[in-house]
């Protein structure tokens, strides 16, 4: 198996890369990425990275398939996508009202959230990644 060490200083690792034969600098060392969390909405296409298992807002969004595959690559991940976690929510509102809501579960009319102003339902769709307008609202 392998050994992991971790070293208190850059001395006591230089020392024990010399005791073993290896030249006094960082070469030959294998830098472990974090695989992170995927996600995407479920209504759009665009997959986002989180380092934490939390979300929103993304901290990296995927403009197409080629930079989320590399980036998968690069965190050691398998490039299937099978981990992708889909948010099921969606935004809907009553006809002839004014008030949207965010329901949680994705069902239209589940009353998870409703937003009090614009600016909080456009920051909400911003850390979802939703296009910042009006469209994708369910009308009951």
């Amino acid at each position: 198996g392998t050994e992991t060490i971790a070293f208190p200083n850059a001395q006591t690792y230089l020392h024990h890369r010399k005791l073993l034969g290896f030249p006094e600098d960082s070469t030959l060392i294998q830098r472990i990425l974090p695989k992170g969390f995927y996600w995407r909405a479920e209504k759009l296409p665009h997959v986002h990275w989180n380092l934490k298992t939390a979300y929103p807002p993304a901290e990296v969004t995927f403009k197409n398939s080629r930079e989320f595959l590399e980036h998968r690559a690069k965190h050691g991940m398998p490039l299937d996508g099978s981990d992708v976690k889909v948010v099921k929510g969606c935004y809907w509102g009553k006809n002839g009202e004014a008030t949207i809501w965010w329901a949680e579960d994705g069902k239209v009319g589940t009353e998870t959230y409703a937003f009090p102003n614009p600016e909080e339902y456009m920051e909400h769709r911003r850390l979802l990644g939703f296009p910042l307008d009006f469209s994708l609202i369910e009308r009951i």
